[in-house]
Parts: structure tokens; C-alpha cells; sequence
């Protein structure tokens, strides 16, 4: 099939030609992304208020006994960790990242 390049005695009459080609694209395999949160904004402030003044955080002879900063700050990070996990549980979601397709 002459896609109009040549003149009648086949000679080339343009400059460019025509490239016909295939070519197979596959499609790139989805990628899972993971990640976890919190839903922060479902806990109520006053109870989570109540949970930490009723904990030994607040207790006076807890903090009497405990003279050491880095078991008192692992004490805290654990309590409070407690806490938030018990009033907004960690929770985990999967989804799928797809590529835009050119």
C-alpha cells in the first residue's frame, strides 16, 4: 500500500517516510500500599482526661519511687500508649496504588 510518498514511477517524492510498527505494552502490576492510623477525632476528651488522672502517672508515691528520667519516661510512653489504644484502637488499611495509563 503506497501511503502517498512516491510519485507514479515510484520514485520518493517527500522527505519523511512512513514507519508501521507493533509494539506490546503490558500493563505494571499493582502495588499494595499499607498503612495504619488512628481515628484521633472519635475519642472523647473528658474521658481520656479521667483514664490518665486514674492511672499511676498522677500517683504520688509512683513518682516518689521512681528517681531514674528514662523509667519514668518509658513508664509514661507505656501508659499513655495503653490509654490511646484502649479509647482509638491502631488500625490497618490496604489499598491499591494504580498508575495512570498514558
Amino acid at each position: 500500500m503506497d501511503p502517498g510518498l512516491s510519485d507514479s514511477s515510484g520514485k520518493i517524492s517527500h522527505d519523511h517516510l512512513a514507519v508501521n510498527f507493533k509494539a506490546t505494552f503490558f500493563k505494571p502490576a499493582p502495588v499494595r500500599k499499607t498503612f495504619s492510623f488512628r481515628t484521633l477525632s472519635t475519642i472523647n476528651i473528658q474521658s481520656f482526661k479521667s483514664d490518665i488522672e486514674a492511672s499511676d502517672l498522677l500517683n504520688d508515691q509512683f513518682l516518689a519511687t521512681c528517681t531514674d528520667v528514662d523509667k519514668l519516661v518509658d513508664a509514661y510512653t507505656s501508659e499513655l500508649s495503653m490509654l490511646l489504644e484502649w479509647r482509638a484502637k491502631l488500625r490497618t488499611k490496604s489499598i491499591i496504588l494504580r498508575n495512570d495509563s498514558p
